[in-house]
């Protein structure tokens, strides 16, 4: 095998390599959320901001992401914030939220009422606890 034979097995190997390395660290963390989102401890938490972080692709394309900043406190009386850009681009400052953590991992996710219940990860466990966090406050 010359060198041009083995560059043409090296590269395709290296890249089919990466693109599973990445598919598992992908699925790791959703397997992650998932069981703190399943299992982990909830707290109410509030959105306390909302920001635009803006992405340029070039000269004539940029993407544009809403981030939402909700606090929340731990039993302890810790209070921890997480940037969450996966909550509804309806949410306003100040709305509640359900923010499941893992104390040990320290991975928080904050979740809304109406979504736990659409996606039917709402149960009978988790109602008492969510009660008082499922009002949305506004300001009149």
């Amino acid at each position: 095998m010359d060198a041009g034979e083995t560059f043409l097995v090296i590269v395709p190997t290296l890249m089919a390599t990466g693109a599973l390395v990445v598919t598992g660290l992908i699925v790791r963390s959703w397997h992650r959320t998932r069981a703190v989102l399943r299992d982990g401890e909830r707290v109410p938490g509030r959105c306390v901001r909302i920001y635009t972080s803006v992405s340029n692709h070039g000269e004539n394309h940029a993407t544009s992401r809403q981030h939402f900043v909700v606090e929340y406190a731990v039993p302890g009386g810790a209070t921890h914030r997480i940037d969450d850009a996966t909550l509804p681009s309806t949410t306003c400052e100040g709305d509640l939220f359900t923010v499941a953590y893992d104390a040990a991992t320290g991975l928080a996710c904050a979740a809304s009422v109406a979504a736990l219940a659409r996606s039917g990860r709402l149960t009978e466990r988790m109602e008492p606890q969510l009660a008082p966090v499922s009002r949305r406050i506004r300001e009149p």
